[in-house]
């Protein structure tokens, strides 16, 4: 049965305060009887970057409740990318790129899922689109400058380490996502253009080892999810129809990929965002190019097989994905919206909503 319109759950359940809740402002703050989660998309916009704020309801549903602005700007067109806006895993900040402006911006969580600019800082390149977080450390990948840049995140927001440029196998190389090992001992990043992972060790002061490269197993590794120590990496196959596929690796403790499942296709088309949902072992795979989501499982053993070709529709360009207690959220580019499912123990996928309020130039979904 469908569940009862999100509008009038949401005036039963959530009262929403905003202060200064207009496009581009610098604090939003969000107050919630009871919290459920909150869900944060980026703009991307040219003329301004903001994150979007959406408070989610007891039924998982979303509404949105205001904006804030970045204190960059953004680059007007699809960033090709996961992970340009993250949660740090303290769960207190959210990191956002500014494609347009060459920068990280840090953004205070707040009570009841609103945000508060702290700062700005040089990404250490052009164009970054990605961004990863572990204990304090940050790394932006940048696709402008093929580059790595690092950042030390504090109370005060996040601040360049110098001399922390690296830069990664060529130019041209198309970075689909950068993001720490499990144990942040090493940072991974996907060539879409080269079809390599990279790999490099994390040094005690935060600077980064030499670059160390492994063939992906198929064409164009897009994002990646890590789970149990392995990491499962879409492969988009350059949009080719039905050629979509997803490749696991067991990762040591360096960083060092090794291959455990080879180019496991799912049959549809353009699969490029990747997400290991939370407490199970599902990745879901975004395939943009038909409107579905994926299912796979990883064995104990990081083998990767198909649960479900098509675990659900989306809409329009399905993206970025984020998940909070037990539901999953989809982001779709060409559409504004965001797709909303529960997920039952079996990893299934059952549609309660649609989100909208989206511009359709936008970037990113992250959640807590």
């Amino acid at each position: 049965m469908a569940r009862q319109p999100w509008r009038l759950i949401l005036g039963l359940t959530l009262m929403a305060t905003l202060i200064l809740s207009v496009e581009g402002v610098a604090s939003v703050s969000a107050t919630a009887a009871t919290s459920y989660g909150t869900v944060y998309a980026l703009t991307n916009s040219l003329h301004g970057n903001s994150v979007l704020i959406f408070q989610r309801s007891s039924d998982g549903t979303l509404t949105k409740v205001g904006s804030v602005a970045t204190g960059g700007r953004g680059s007007g067109v699809s960033l090709g990318s996961e992970g340009s806006l993250v949660v740090a895993a303290s769960g207190q900040w959210l990191l956002a790129v500014n494609a347009g402006s060459n920068t990280v911006s840090a953004l205070r969580i707040q009570a009841g899922g609103g945000l508060q600019l702290a700062n700005v800082a040089f990404s250490g390149g052009t164009n970054p689109v990605s961004v990863t977080e572990h204990d304090g450390l940050v790394y932006a990948v940048n696709a402008g400058s093929d580059s790595l840049g690092g950042l030390r995140l504090s109370s005060s927001g996040v601040a360049r380490i110098p001399h922390s440029i690296r830069a990664l196998s060529t130019a041209g190389v198309g970075p689909g996502q950068v993001s720490f090992s499990p144990d942040g001992r090493a940072v991974l990043v996907t060539e879409k253009n080269t079809n390599l992972i990279d790999s490099f060790s994390v040094n005690a002061n935060g600077r980064l080892g030499p670059l160390h490269t492994q063939a992906s197993s198929g064409q164009e590794p897009f994002g990646f999810a890590l789970t149990g120590g392995f990491l499962v990496a879409s492969e988009a196959f350059g949009g080719a129809p039905g050629a979509s596929a997803a490749s696991s690796y067991e990762v040591s403790a360096n960083g060092m990929l090794q291959t455990v499942s080879a180019s496991v296709p799912d049959g549809q088309t353009a699969a490029c965002w990747a997400l290991a949902f939370p407490g199970s072992t599902s990745v879901y795979v975004t395939n943009t190019g038909s409107n579905t989501v994926s299912r796979y499982v990883v064995g104990p053993n990081g083998a990767l097989t198909l649960a479900d070709a098509v675990a659900a529709g989306t809409g329009l360009a399905p993206a970025d994905m984020a998940s909070v207690s037990g539901d999953l959220y989809v982001r779709n580019g060409d559409e504004g919206t965001i797709s909303e499912y529960s997920v039952d123990s079996a990893g299934a996928l059952t549609p309660l909503a649609k989100a909208d309020g989206l511009p359709k130039v936008q970037a990113g979904l992250a959640a807590r």
